[in-house]
């Protein structure tokens, strides 16, 4: 009976090794249990959002909320947002999991690019300025296929890795977050191109079932060849010199008109600056916004003259 005692007593002494070791293995890797969901937000009394972006600091990306419409506040102006993309953070942020913990202390911040000074900051606030929450994201971590965010909240210590794609879709600069859209569509639909420039240089390209023509005559292979890859370098085009402050006056100084099939019309407007070769470009496609651009950027891969498809 003795015998059998002192076998219970060292299985049980095994077994409360066994289960110290195991904690103590856990905690020295951050993997011991932890809350599985780090932080739970009422999205629906979210109104605004304050960004300081890692790439971008000390700028300040803010968003408010106004009559279920997203707006980016710039220089006293108010941008329209993309309410999709919004939508999406907050869906990220109403339950925001957590895979597992990362690290404890602050000694590890830096590793994971959690510092103050390095990390981007993300303010969730409802009315009257409540903080709903108060984020700190750092670099992006792989698993497989599957990409995660390390995070930290503000004034707590530990590090969590989370499944949210914080460390790219909030680490972005102002621009970025705007409809950069100007030019998009798939070449093999375009019909036709009207180019408006002053005095007599305007032309026009047209395609029927056969083949282009620049003017009322037959584009050659050649010319074709340049025209296909004309549309091809313009069909898919997004900008980001917004123009805030400068809005034109007077008449457009060129057009370009482009229809076919499949797609809706695109305009294409140039109105000039005080500075010579500057200009202010707008689309139908981005009615809202104007962009600046010059000879040798954006403004001379669109508007190319006659000559640029005959030579």
């Amino acid at each position: 009976m003795k015998y059998n005692n002192r076998i219970l007593s060292f299985v049980f002494l095994g077994l409360l090794v066994l289960v110290v070791l195991t904690r103590w293995v856990k905690s020295s890797s951050g993997q011991q249990s932890f809350k599985s969901i780090l932080v739970s937000v009422d999205t629906s009394q979210v109104v605004s959002f304050v960004i300081s972006p890692q790439v971008d600091k000390p700028q300040e990306v803010k968003m408010i909320k106004k009559n279920k419409q997203w707006y980016l506040q710039k220089d006293g102006q108010e941008i329209e947002l993309d309410n999709d993309r919004i939508q999406g953070i907050l869906g990220q942020i109403a339950r925001l999991q957590v895979l597992r913990l990362a690290a404890r202390s602050k000694d590890k911040w830096k590793d994971y690019e959690l510092e103050d000074a390095t990390a981007t900051r993300l303010k969730v606030l409802g009315v009257n300025n409540t903080e709903l929450l108060n984020l700190l994201v750092g670099k992006a971590g792989f698993e497989g296929y599957d990409q995660f965010s390390y995070v930290r909240l503000q004034g707590e210590d530990e590090v969590y890795a989370v499944k949210a794609l914080f460390s790219q879709e909030l680490n972005q600069k102002m621009n970025d977050w705007r409809d950069q859209t100007f030019i998009k569509f798939s070449p093999p639909d375009i019909r036709k191109l009207e180019f408006k420039f002053p005095e007599d240089s305007s032309f026009s390209m047209s395609k029927n079932e056969i083949s282009w023509q620049i003017n009322d005559s037959e584009a050659d292979s050649a010319q074709t060849a340049r025209i296909q890859n004309y549309l091809q370098e313009i069909s898919n085009l997004s900008l980001d010199s917004f123009e805030d402050k400068l809005k034109p006056g007077g008449n457009p100084l060129m057009r370009l008109n482009m229809e076919g099939v499949n797609m809706k019309p695109i305009l294409i407007q140039v109105f000039a600056t005080q500075k010579p070769g500057d200009f202010l470009l707008t689309s139908s496609l981005n009615p809202k916004a104007f962009f600046r651009s010059n000879s040798e950027g954006d403004f001379g891969k669109i508007f190319q003259g006659k000559s640029a498809f005959e030579e």
